[in-house]
């Protein structure tokens, strides 16, 4: 994930608006990847208390339809926020937030803003895979080869919104028929689905995969592993984190 001093600017700016003793996160993220942003307002506000709701996309849906506490979200999934707008759940940003917002769906322009960008790409244990004389994944197509039968892992599309944007980036580069292909394919290869994205890299940390599919947030805190090792798909698509 990528965060410019520009948007960390931003976040704390709307993050000190909220004025209440205990701030509340609802997000689909990992509280690691939110901690910085946690430490610097709680640095701020004289150490007032942070909770942090986190749920799937669908799960975390089905609480902000409902009277909650929630005073910011983290997610990185549009359709969530796109629900939550139809439905009337979003404040609206104060204007100068939404001076810079050309890199998000128009229809979120004035309740979201963007605060990072993420990439996709393969997290592969290096050091089973060097023991097994295999060489490092750097596409789709290494993934397909029967030496890492059950030896893959990645998360359930259906729960999370960043796997989800994953297969839609396949489908879109490879075409319908020879995405689902490769899909396919590769599934026999897979060694478990995970219901969070964050899974993907604590199966590989604790060494019972070779490669798993996740974003460039969640490998950068598992890359403290010196087995690991992380590798961009080629034509990755830049995946928005959006604060609502």
């Amino acid at each position: 994930m990528r965060i410019c001093h520009f948007f960390i600017a931003l976040v704390l700016s709307l993050l000190f608006q909220v004025k209440a003793e205990t701030l509340t996160i609802g997000t689909t993220l990992s509280v690691d990847s939110l901690q910085y942003l946690i430490d610097k307002w709680q640095e701020e506000m004289d150490g007032n208390q942070v909770k942090t709701v986190n749920r799937t996309a669908m799960s975390l849906e089905r609480l902000l339809m409902q009277p909650n506490e929630v005073d910011i979200i983290f997610s990185s999934s549009p359709i969530l926020l796109y629900n939550l707008k139809e439905n009337n759940k979003l404040a609206i940003l104060p204007k100068k937030s939404q001076q810079n917002n050309k890199l998000i769906p128009e229809y979120l322009t004035q309740y979201a803003v963007a605060v990072a960008f993420s990439g996709f790409g393969i997290l592969y244990n290096e050091a089973l895979l060097k023991e097994r004389g295999m060489n490092l994944p750097t596409d789709w197509q290494d993934l397909l080869d029967i030496k890492y039968n059950g030896s893959v892992v990645m998360s359930s599309p259906s729960r999370s919104g960043t796997t989800h944007l994953l297969i839609e980036m396949l489908l879109q580069q490879q075409g319908w028929k020879s995405g689902w292909a490769t899909i396919l394919e590769m599934s026999s290869n897979l060694s478990t689905i995970s219901s969070r994205s964050f899974g993907v890299a604590e199966k590989l940390k604790s060494g019972l995969v070779y490669a798993g599919l996740t974003i460039d947030n969640y490998a950068n805190l598992a890359l403290k592993n010196k087995n690991l090792g992380f590798q961009y798909f080629p034509n990755s698509i830049a995946s928005a984190t959006f604060l609502a």
